[in-house]
């Protein structure tokens, strides 16, 4: 992880904590209560996401998804002990933090839709890597896809337009942190640890929300680092041109993956995502 000094750890605190009185719907509100107690069961936050048809039915469609293949007419049950405790909970809470009382601006609105569905390609790439390399669970690589780049959407809500137009220009890895703690006195990955402190995530979720762009040696931090160039490449590169960059081929490396094992999974995710926007569009109402 990056070193924290004072004026960025107490800057990221700052707005990690707006994300905790932000105002969103009320029906969600017994579903924060449960996220930020922590020691939530599954049956409890079953039963909250049941209470909201909308979350609901993203469940029940991501459980049916390409990715975990669940078949027929499954109930909100299931479908959380087909995910998972640990993927329910952060899809869940994913959901929280992408959802507003009020309008938001379209220029806010475009930006938050991409970081979402950056995270679920992120969160695809992942999962298929785990799958592959069994380094980890595949569906904890998805959940921790999916919230990496937890920080981003805060700095987002707390910069607004500015913060928008940069998530468009993407930025290179090297440069973003960097970015982030001129624009807002603290970067993303100092912003996301905070958040998921606040928020109950779990401990392995949790470092790799701090990690993601130091190449970490944990497995979670490495499928997610490696998925990440993954995406960044593709977004620099025409969409039939398999190759993913120098610095993707080394994370791919580093895996014991190669070019023609990677065009197969590059397919296959290509495939679960295009499976996933279709079903549901994103995971937000």
């Amino acid at each position: 992880m990056q070193t924290q000094t004072a004026p960025t750890f107490l800057r990221a605190h700052e707005i990690a904590m707006a994300s905790t009185t932000a105002r969103r719907p009320p029906d969600l509100g017994p579903l924060e209560a449960l996220l930020r107690g922590r020691q939530a069961t599954a049956q409890e936050l079953v039963r909250a996401v049941d209470g909201h048809p909308g979350l609901r039915a993203r469940m029940v469609r991501l459980a049916r998804s390409q990715p975990f293949g669940a078949t027929g007419r499954i109930s909100m049950r299931a479908a959380a002990e087909f995910l998972g405790l640990t993927l329910f909970r952060q899809l869940a809470l994913t959901s929280v933090l992408h959802e507003h009382a009020e309008e938001v601006a379209p220029r806010l609105s475009l930006a938050e839709a991409k970081l979402l569905s950056d995270s679920i390609r992120v969160a695809v790439i992942a999962r298929s890597l785990a799958l592959e390399t069994r380094l980890a669970d595949p569906n904890t690589a998805f959940a921790a896809g999916l919230i990496h780049d937890i920080g981003r959407l805060q700095l987002l809500h707390a910069l607004g337009t500015p913060y928008a137009l940069y998530i468009f220009e993407e930025p290179s890895p090297a440069d973003e942190l960097r970015d982030e703690v001129a624009m807002a006195g603290t970067h993303h990955q100092e912003v996301g640890s905070f958040t998921c402190h606040d928020w109950g995530v779990p401990a392995q979720l949790a470092r790799v929300v701090e990690d993601h762009h130091d190449g970490a040696t944990e497995a979670l931090s490495t499928l997610v680092w490696t998925g990440a160039r993954l995406l960044r490449a593709s977004h620099r590169e025409a969409p039939e041109a398999l190759e993913a960059g120098e610095a993707a081929e080394r994370a791919l490396a580093h895996l014991g993956i190669g070019p023609e094992r990677w065009r197969r999974l590059h397919e296959l995710a290509h495939g679960q995502c295009a499976d996933i926007f279709l079903r549901f569009g994103s995971l937000t109402t």
